[in-house]
């Protein structure tokens, strides 16, 4: 089973029953044109519910003329008829210039692909996949596959003595930035060396995932996001009652992943810390394991 199809088989069970009906859901907006009267503060034109995101630190767009918070993945729902509702919201990022997209408690938002540090590092696609949940509703997933899904290798030279020669190797190698997303049951330097093996020509040992993962904090290479998730569950005035009913309690829904990190490693910068490791002693060389 793909990646792909692992985490689309996964969001039905991280979105709750009757999730569109609670109001503690933050909503997602976009802004009415300049051109209409707005009724009330902070009115929106059109909205749905956001389910999760992932999203980096707040950055000046010169465009809105105000601070906006990048959006490297957003995860969206609907009540059942809402798909155009659910659309607008995506097109209004996807668009040259963005429509003014806001989340309530959070502020403007905007795709990451608009601003620093990947706005000159692309092209960037973006994706809309909905799912219909029956009764229950929509969800919609928008991101950006080249960062946030398992993409092949782009480099082809490769590393045939890595591991049997001590010597150093500089192949003209670069890796694009991409999104580490760790799941609960994972550790984030597994995580981070599973993604990091798909973009370099060298094979990579879980026993390096470790060093290799210090190393890109020390180098900068890593910027830890914000992750939402957003799960209303039954008051507390419900629980009793259920109780008495001796009716189970519902199990919590559990988010794919927990945290989520942008990566901007350098390959040659990667081979040089492997080759550090080898030369102290503390990684072992593949013919060794």
């Amino acid at each position: 089973m793909s990646e792909q199809q692992h985490r689309q088989r996964h969001r039905r069970d991280q979105v709750p029953p009757g999730i569109v009906e609670h109001t503690a859901l933050p909503r997602i907006g976009v802004e009415p044109s300049r051109k209409r009267r707005r009724s009330a503060v902070g009115e929106l034109e059109y909205t749905a519910f956001v389910h999760g995101y992932v999203a980096g630190e707040p950055l000046w767009d010169e465009q809105q003329g105000r601070e906006v918070y990048p959006l490297f993945l957003l995860s969206l729902v609907g009540a059942p008829g809402d798909s155009a509702l659910l659309r607008g919201i995506f097109a209004a990022l996807v668009h040259t210039p963005p429509g003014p997209v806001t989340i309530e408690g959070m502020g403007s938002v905007i795709l990451a692909h608009q601003v620093a540090p990947l706005k000159n590092q692309g092209p960037w696609h973006w994706t809309y996949n909905q799912v219909e949940l029956g009764d229950l509703g929509l969800h919609a997933l928008i991101e950006c596959p080249a960062l946030s899904l398992l993409e092949p290798r782009s480099a082809q030279q490769p590393a045939s003595n890595l591991g049997v020669s001590g010597e150093a190797i500089s192949p003209a190698i670069s890796c694009r930035p991409f999104l580490l997303l760790v799941p609960p049951d994972q550790q984030v330097e597994v995580a981070y060396l599973h993604l990091l093996d798909r973009r370099v020509p060298w094979p990579l040992h879980e026993r390096w995932a470790a060093w290799l993962w210090q190393a890109a904090q020390q180098r900068h290479w890593v910027t830890p996001l914000t992750v939402r998730w957003f799960f209303p569950q039954a008051s507390r005035e419900e629980a009793p009652f259920a109780r008495e009913q001796q009716r189970p309690a519902e199990p919590h829904p559990q988010p794919v992943f927990l945290s989520a990190w942008l990566c901007q490693p350098e390959a040659a910068g990667v081979l040089a810390d492997i080759q550090a490791g080898f030369q102290a002693g503390v990684l072992d060389r593949l013919t060794d394991i």
